[in-house]
């Protein structure tokens, strides 16, 4: 089992309102099926397992599954602003494709499926980034995490260049009316998650504006490497490559 998620840029830039606990338990649930993601229509994953990898009480099976729900029925946007699109991998087609099909819970185990279409472009992408799973758990707010992933492969870069304020509220999920000021916008989203970012994970980014006028109309992001020395985190993917061979071994008895 890899620790990191082998993920397409196209389902990154995703206008995502499903918040923090249902991204984090979907990057896992995708690092959990990738190797056998072509190959078997379900996959499956212990409670226990799922809720230690995302950083959860595994005891609140309630709310786990209202996640999994939430994945279930949430109709996104893939690849806002067609970055994907222009290297060849169009998501016009998956206007109407949840980011999890069918799942059920039983006597501990959770048994999850993907669209089939949608599995072909996860497993074979042609522009992807690789996040880190043990590096989401530190995440206490979905602006936060989703920030981190849109920043995260402009590391060698140096800058992830400017896009209007309306697609960067998609990519971090801020679409309320509220925040169509971008003063308000700056203040509730973009500066609590860019102060979780910068304290808590693996690079540093600087809010960069562009104005039209008297107005911003365009942000982005200088990204480089936090120096800074980070506390350990265990990702919780040994335990499931553990779980993964002692089936095998239970299976060969």
């Amino acid at each position: 089992m890899k620790k990191e998620l082998k993920k397409q840029v196209g389902v990154i830039r995703v206008s995502n309102p499903v918040g923090l606990l249902p991204r984090k338990t979907w990057n896992v649930l995708l690092v959990n099926a990738y190797d056998e993601l072509l190959s078997k229509e379900e996959h499956t994953i212990s409670i226990q397992t799922l809720s230690e990898t995302v950083g959860f009480n595994s005891k609140d099976v309630a709310t786990l599954k209202k996640s999994l729900q939430k994945l279930q029925t949430t109709i996104v946007e893939w690849d806002v602003g067609g970055q994907s699109e222009s290297k060849g991998v169009s998501f016009k087609e998956f206007s109407s494709v949840q980011m999890l099909g069918g799942f059920k819970v039983k006597s501990g185990t959770i048994t999850y499926r993907y669209d089939k279409c949608l599995k072909e472009v996860l497993y074979n992408p042609i522009m992807y980034q690789k996040i880190g799973i043990a590096q989401q758990k530190v995440f206490n707010t979905s602006y936060g995490l989703y920030l981190w992933e849109n920043c995260l492969r402009y590391i060698n870069v140096g800058s992830t260049g400017f896009s209007t304020t309306e697609e960067w509220r998609k990519l971090l999920g801020a679409t309320v009316k509220s925040y169509d000021v971008y003063k308000d916008f700056k203040k509730h989203v973009l500066t609590p998650a860019i102060n979780e970012i910068n304290k808590l994970t693996n690079i540093f980014i600087t809010l960069k504006t562009r104005r039209t006028g008297r107005k911003i109309t365009h942000i982005g992001f200088d990204v480089e490497e936090n120096k800074q020395e980070l506390l350990p985190i265990s990702d919780g993917l040994l335990d499931i490559k553990n779980l993964k061979v002692i089936k095998l071994q239970m299976c060969k008895q």
